[in-house]
């Protein structure tokens, strides 16, 4: 046998954001919670990353808050 043909593909096609960004979040979330080293440029990067992620968690939060408000108006 030379190897194997592809087998019929029957699978959902995958999500681009799933596995971009959640995906990769997940992984560098876990990798902190094993313990794995990382070197001082790493370090700013990922807290760079949590500004921005908190930055969009209150500009989402305030959104929501303005479109509750014209809801209830």
């Amino acid at each position: 046998m030379s190897g194997l043909p592809r087998r019929r593909d029957v699978s959902r096609p995958r999500d681009v954001w799933q596995v971009m960004v959640c995906g990769g979040v997940e992984r560098l979330t876990e990798s902190l919670r094993r313990g794995d080293a990382y070197d001082a440029q790493s370090l700013s990067d990922m807290e760079e990353l949590c500004r921005r992620l908190e930055a969009f968690r209150l500009a989402l939060d305030a959104r929501k808050a303005d479109a509750a408000e014209l809801v209830e108006a």
